[in-house]
């Protein structure tokens, strides 16, 4: 309850530089759930951008790299990204971001999404 509330406030704060700053430090130091709180507040309060879901992407804990794939898939607002999520793709070995990777294909433009696929079946 007190993480959704708290992730709840930071979304109604708006676009507060420090605030994403700090809570990009936070998924960028931390390896654990608290990793995944941080990157769903920072989505919430409009702070993600193309650094941050980079790394996010590249993030040694696994639901954040699925995370990461799945917000980049809903707003592909970072075109560039299909890229590095095409070489997550070919070298993923958790499951559920594998899983998470398809399934976000089917939004990507063609194209991108072909790519993405033929290196996750090569997998």
């Amino acid at each position: 309850w007190h993480r959704q509330t708290a992730a709840r406030l930071v979304g109604a704060r708006g676009n507060e530089e420090h605030l994403h700053r700090r809570l990009a430090l936070w998924i960028r130091n931390h390896e654990d759930r608290s990793a995944l709180d941080a990157l769903w507040a920072l989505y919430q309060a409009g702070g993600l951008d193309r650094n941050v879901a980079s790394d996010c992407l590249q993030h040694p804990y696994a639901p954040v790299r699925a995370w990461a794939v799945r917000l980049v898939g809903e707003e592909w607002g970072f075109p560039e990204l299909g890229g590095t999520i095409r070489i997550l793709a070919a070298g993923e070995k958790d499951l559920e971001v594998q899983s998470q990777i398809a399934s976000t294909a089917q939004r990507l433009p063609s194209a991108t999404a072909m790519s993405i696929l033929a290196m996750s079946l090569r997998q």
